[in-house]
């Protein structure tokens, strides 16, 4: 069977090599949140995540990382640098987190930067110029910084040098002067702070979704309704600010070409926007392993479009967690008389007590354990990367993120009582999740996937899977022919 799986996967791959994108568009988005000195912050990690999955569904090659620390940010902007100097036409820079200014100059804090005078913050933090000056190679270049927050180390650096005295209660960031070809972005005005937001994204990130993923929407319109939404959000209070020297159009997420003259057929099923090649035939082959009702199927497509890279990719993990809860052993993962109970854990005690390797070390956990513990934790909002039973950085990070949230023990290790109250948290899709994911999945045959969800019941995987993508495949290449598509 896995044999004859690769064979699939290994055709299939040939056949669509030829759809490769000829523009080359790279990315660097980072969110800081779990800061190790000053006060966390809820949002940047989810910010960050969403903006990412946006751009890697616009044909982004994304490089981004959570909570990093100094060295980790030195190393994934290096390598943002090179990826550009190899030759880019886009170039696009997200940042989520705290971030000062000094003299004029704005500066990145990594998680573990604790700032105490001036000479602290240029040898720790990050000085948003060379970020910048990374991306330069590029055609077009779009800076976001999300970052006007108050300066969370105004009240240590006060007690500093003089020159930091000076400059401790500024607020915000400093103004930049864009380059040729550049958009640089913040969430407000030079000097002014932003705010963070209580949904789950910030006001400023959460217009950003909204607008960077309308098909066809020029980036300096999409920004201008970026501020009007940001403005009517805050009550006035923020107001997004930009400078640019863009001297072409540019479009984040490409307009995708609609049929000539619509009109809803006798079947009674309204047409679809025209697919690109490479998006009708990821479609023919979800449609299919979808539709086959096997998790083997559903594995299948996720090899070959992994989370970030597929249309449907957030929608495959989700239906391979659901099909797990379905056939996992009935094993709890609690003690006590009534085990399929989880208790309620001491919220002061959860705030308190420590969580570390050794705790759960002691849980005894194995790989069906933590898909459900990924299940409830991508269900809440906070993506791992994969629902597989794989404890990996996008777990740590994504456990990290929960556990600022909630204020407990910051540590990306569980204990017994993290552990109860996270599998007290329904396992289904947070809206967020749901937003993001409809976002990044506003793309062509939308609502036909939707209605072949459900697909059909579970029979021969192999005939089910090798028959479905033929007949989708064969379907889509002659609706291409006829011109109807």
């Amino acid at each position: 069977m896995k044999r004859a799986l690769r064979l699939i996967l290994i055709v299939f791959a040939s056949f669509i090599s030829y759809a490769a994108h000829a523009e080359r568009r790279i990315a660097l988005v980072i969110g800081n949140g779990a800061y190790e000195h000053v006060v966390k912050l809820p949002n940047p990690a989810n910010d960050a995540q969403a903006i990412a999955e946006l751009l890697r569904a616009s044909g982004f090659e994304v490089i981004n990382g959570n909570n990093l620390r100094r060295d980790e940010m030195v190393s994934r902007i290096a390598q943002f640098s090179e990826s550009v100097a190899s030759g880019a036409d886009a170039a696009v820079v997200f940042y989520a987190g705290h971030g000062v200014q000094i003299a004029g100059k704005n500066y990145l804090i990594p998680v573990d930067a604790d700032l105490h005078s001036a000479f602290d913050v240029k040898a720790n933090a990050i000085d948003a110029d060379d970020i910048v000056d990374g991306a330069s190679p590029a055609k077009v270049k779009i800076v976001l910084f999300d970052a006007c927050r108050d300066n969370p180390f105004a009240e240590q650096m006060a007690k500093g040098d003089a020159k930091t005295r000076g400059i401790a209660n500024n607020t915000g960031l400093a103004a930049m002067q864009s380059g040729e070809g550049t958009m640089i972005s913040f969430a407000t005005g030079p000097n002014a702070t932003a705010q963070d937001g209580s949904d789950g994204h910030s006001p400023f990130t959460h217009a950003l979704l909204d607008n960077l993923a309308v098909n066809g929407l020029e980036i300096n319109e999409a920004m201008r309704r970026v501020r009007a939404e940001v403005q009517e959000a805050t009550n006035k209070q923020q107001l997004p600010w930009s400078n640019t020297n863009m001297t072409g159009s540019f479009y984040v997420t490409p307009a995708v070409a609609e049929p000539a003259a619509p009109s809803t057929p006798a079947s009674g099923v309204a047409p679809v926007a025209t697919l690109t090649d490479a998006q009708a035939i990821e479609t023919a082959f979800w449609q299919s392993a979808v539709g086959s009702g096997q998790r083997e199927a559903i594995q299948l497509y996720l090899t070959k479009y992994p989370k970030g890279k597929g249309l449907y990719s957030e929608l495959a993990e989700l239906r391979l967690a659901e099909l797990d809860r379905k056939t996992a052993p009935s094993a709890p993962l609690t003690d006590g008389p009534d085990k399929g109970a989880t208790p309620s854990p001491d919220l002061a005690k959860l705030k308190a007590e420590e969580a570390s390797k050794a705790t759960e070390d002691a849980l005894g956990l194995d790989s069906t354990h933590w898909r459900d513990l990924q299940s409830h934790l991508s269900g809440a909002g906070y993506s791992t990367g994969g629902v597989d039973g794989n404890v990996g950085e996008g777990t740590r990070r994504a456990l990290q993120t929960w556990q600022t949230a909630k204020g407990y023990f910051v540590s990306g290790y569980l204990n017994k009582d993290q552990m109860a109250a996270l599998l007290a948290e329904a396992p289904v899709a947070h809206p967020a999740v749901a937003q993001s994911a409809t976002r990044t999945y506003r793309q062509p045959a939308q609502a036909h996937v939707h209605q072949q969800y459900g697909g059909a019941g579970p029979g021969n995987f192999f005939n089910s899977l090798g028959g479905g993508i033929g007949l989708g495949l064969g379907a889509v290449m002659g609706c291409k022919l006829a011109g109807r598509c």
